[in-house]
C-alpha cells in the first residue's frame, strides 16, 4: 500500500528587513555612537550604553527612521493601533574576539537591531520553541534530506544600513567579533501608542 506524505512548516516567525543606503545617514550616526558613553553589562561581555538613545535630540533623526520602519510594520499586520514607538535604544560595542549571547527583549511588543557600519557577522535567530523543545526529551538525530525543515537557527547578514524588526520574543545572538576594532549597533524595543482595538468589539485599549 502507497502512503504519501509532506513536511509542512507551521507558524513562521516574521523577520521584517529594511536597508537604508544613505551612507552619509549611516555615517552620522555611526561617528554619534561612538561618542557615547559605554559601560560593561555583568550578562555578558558586549558594552552598552545606556537605554534612552531614542529620547535624545541628537538621535532624533535615527529615531524618526525607525519609527517610519516600525509603520511598515504595523501596517503589515494591520494592526489596530495608532504606531508602534520606540520605547527603549541603546547601542552595543563590541570588542575583538568577543560576542553577543543569545537573549531576547522583554517589555516590548516588537524588537531590533540596526547596524550604522559594516558588519561581517550575522545575527542567529533562534527557533522560539527551542524552550519547549528542551523541556522534553533530547533524541540525537543524523542526516536527514529533511533537516532543514526542523533547524533550529537561522541566520541574517548584517550590513551598514540594515535594520531588523522581529517579535520580542524571538531569541538571538551574534558570532565573536573577527575584526581588529569594535563592532558597533544599535538594538531598540518599540510598543503600540494610541487607541488600540475599538470600543465596538469590546477591544479598546488606550495607550
Amino acid at each position: 500500500m502507497k502512503v504519501e506524505h509532506s513536511i509542512h512548516k507551521l507558524f513562521p516567525v516574521p523577520l521584517f528587513q529594511f536597508q537604508i543606503s544613505d551612507d552619509e545617514f549611516n555615517r552620522r550616526q555611526l561617528e554619534l555612537l561612538k561618542e557615547q558613553e559605554f559601560t560593561q553589562k555583568s550578562e555578558g561581555k558586549v558594552l552598552t550604553t545606556s537605554g534612552d538613545l531614542h529620547a535624545r535630540p541628537r538621535f532624533s533623526e535615527l529615531n524618526t527612521m525607525l519609527r517610519s520602519c516600525l509603520e511598515h510594520v504595523r501596517q503589515a499586520y494591520a494592526f489596530q493601533c495608532k504606531e508602534f514607538e520606540v520605547n527603549c535604544m541603546w547601542g552595543n560595542k563590541t570588542l575583538p574576539g568577543d560576542s553577543h549571547h543569545h537573549h531576547y527583549h522583554p517589555n516590548a511588543y516588537f524588537s531590533g537591531v540596526y547596524s550604522p557600519g559594516d558588519v561581517s557577522e550575522s545575527i542567529v535567530f533562534r527557533d522560539p520553541s527551542m524552550q519547549l523543545k528542551q523541556s522534553a526529551l533530547g533524541i540525537p538525530n543524523g542526516e536527514s534530506e529533511h533537516l532543514d525543515a526542523f533547524s533550529c537557527a537561522r541566520q541574517a547578514q548584517q550590513q551598514a544600513g540594515s535594520v531588523y524588526i522581529f517579535p520580542w520574543y524571538l531569541q538571538h545572538q551574534v558570532a565573536p567579533n573577527p575584526g581588529p576594532g569594535p563592532r558597533y549597533t544599535i538594538a531598540f524595543n518599540a510598543v503600540p501608542r494610541g487607541s488600540l482595538g475599538s470600543l465596538e468589539n469590546l477591544t479598546f485599549l488606550s495607550l
